[in-house]
């Protein structure tokens, strides 16, 4: 049996571990959700969500991790590639064609280092929201495995 306590005891985080718990339970369990963590700096945010991890990991699950700041305002969907490129990356040639078949082809450039292309631009609504489903259709693609 895996315990659902991280493996450094966190000070004073009692509430926040059993929220964090029951969120990975019910992720385990097939319940989406959003986990948000917020405070100011040196809290211990950082320290929840790797407890997150751990738990999540205890459960079978993967946690993906992105880090923001301002010098991804400058590199398009730069986010996105440090959440699914770990996941892409790994799989064989034909897993990786069926995550990027269809609608989630558009956003091969962003999550696939195989491809050979520089991220496109995006100039217009239309052309954000086609990239926008795109990466939503490579989450349903690496879900669905």
């Amino acid at each position: 049996m895996v315990s659902a306590r991280p493996r450094t005891e966190l000070l004073e985080r009692d509430g926040e571990l059993v929220v964090i718990s029951d969120f990975v339970k019910r992720a385990a369990a097939g319940t989406a959700g959003i986990l948000f963590v917020e405070g100011p700096a040196g809290v211990g945010k950082t320290r929840l969500l790797e407890a997150a991890a751990e738990m999540a990991a205890g459960e079978g699950l993967r946690a993906m991790r992105a880090r923001g700041g301002e010098l991804e305002r400058s590199f398009p969907f730069g986010l996105a590639a440090q959440l699914l490129v770990p996941a892409v990356s790994p799989l064989e040639a034909d897993e990786r064609r069926t995550v990027l078949s269809g609608a989630a082809a558009l956003a091969a450039d962003i999550v696939d280092p195989h491809v050979r292309v520089a991220t496109r631009e995006v100039g217009t609504q239309e052309a954000l929201y086609a990239r926008l489903h795109a990466l939503y259709w490579v989450c349903a693609g690496l879900s669905a495995r």
